[in-house]
């Protein structure tokens, strides 16, 4: 076998035919081989194209993870998913409508260079109820419309689901108990198409949501870094909604997070239970930490103030609002709310241009007193979920 030849496992032969003029596009070597020789060359190719049959094949045989591996996926729908994500496979196509992929993926199989790498978004409150999850969904939805990729992982497997939080829940999809529990690496591809999906704009954001009935089953520390890997290898925005208290789900997304803001209502006793997730959220995390203050009428303290006693970098402070849970009944959240201009969206879009460079002094809000009110539409932000 050439050393740099992709190694093709089917037999179909028609499939292997398409796949082979493709390649003779992209000026790529294919060498075609029977299911039988899988074991052999899943250890000594360069790069694998695996049709479902011989995937599902790959799962009995137990085989261990590498690099450079993709599905050639049917029509059969989640489970053709599952059995792509079982065995680490970094990409699935479905031909003909993804032969554009399929070449991409064959110019570059086994060349070791990796795409450029998105970015991870961690959001939890300090206490709860502090409106982290109406927070998080608003960066997952804003980077989507921006026209990026995102992903909003939930990670609050008590908090109702971030599906209905950004109108997602009648979409198709896998929720955290599809997800195979797996210590190897999520094709990402075969991931963008599992989940639930929304188109926002130029953008598309993904939701990877808690199941309601059975909120404990699929949420694990090795699921998450799965998924938050996948996607940050892919170049997606990934937001992930965490618990005030993390578990190790939640300690998981902390790891890889480049940002993690921490949500707090300007009281005394909250901002006291805030400065004790802090604590915890530095030791879990390498990214840079920042205070997001949800503020309003008649607070005790200012945004400075909660500054000062959480200890954390303040990145803005957004007002509370009498009808913002009216857009989130309705599923017009991402659709109504973060298109007005208001301390919401500001804040939002403070958070994302934060994320896209986490290195120097945080922005310091206004004091919050300071802040004109909220408008009669109830454009401004967080309220509690």
């Amino acid at each position: 076998m050439h050393a740099d030849a992709i190694a093709l496992v089917t037999e179909d032969r028609r499939t292997a035919e398409e796949v082979s003029r493709l390649a003779a596009v992209c000026g790529r070597a294919v060498e075609h081989h029977p299911p039988a020789a899988l074991p052999r060359v899943w250890r000594s190719a360069a790069a694998l194209l695996l049709d479902r049959t011989c995937a599902r094949r790959a799962v009995e045989l137990g085989v261990p993870g590498r690099n450079s591996v993709a599905v050639l996926l049917g029509d059969t729908g989640v489970d053709e998913w599952r059995t792509a994500l079982r065995i680490g496979a970094r990409h699935a196509f479905r031909l003909p409508e993804d032969e554009s992929g399929l070449l991409d993926w064959l110019v570059g199989a086994g060349d070791g260079s990796p795409p450029e790498p998105g970015r991870v978004l961690a959001v939890l409150g300090g206490c709860s109820g502090a409106g982290a999850s109406v927070f998080a969904a608003g960066c997952a939805v804003q980077a989507a419309r921006s026209g990026s990729r995102a992903v909003l992982v939930d990670g609050d497997r008590y908090g109702g689901g971030a599906d209905l939080l950004v109108g997602a829940e009648h979409e198709a999809g896998l929720r955290w108990s599809g997800v195979p529990a797996a210590g190897t690496a999520v094709g990402v591809r075969q991931l963008h198409a599992a989940l639930p999906e929304m188109r926002l704009g130029a953008g598309r954001l993904h939701v990877l949501s808690c199941d309601r009935e059975s909120p404990d089953h699929g949420l694990t520390a090795d699921a998450v870094s799965a998924v938050v890997a996948a996607g940050r290898d892919a170049g997606d925005t990934v937001v992930c909604d965490l618990p005030p208290r993390p578990d190790p789900a939640a300690s998981a997304a902390l790891a890889l997070a480049d940002l993690v803001l921490l949500v707090v209502r300007p009281e005394v006793r909250a901002c006291a239970a805030a400065a004790r997730t802090a604590a915890h959220v530095r030791e879990s995390t390498g990214g840079a930490v920042r205070l997001i203050a949800r503020t309003a009428d008649g607070s005790a303290l200012s945004a400075a103030d909660a500054r000062e006693l959480v200890g954390v970098p303040l990145l803005a402070a957004v007002r509370s609002s009498r009808t913002l849970p009216g857009y989130l009944e309705r599923g017009r959240f991402g659709r109504s709310v973060l298109t007005r201009r208001g301390s919401l969206a500001r804040a939002v879009r403070a958070a994302l241009a934060e994320l896209g460079a986490t290195t120097g002094p945080a922005p310091v809000g206004a004091d919050d007193r300071d802040t004109p009110p909220a408008d009669a539409h109830g454009n401004e932000p967080v309220g509690a979920r």
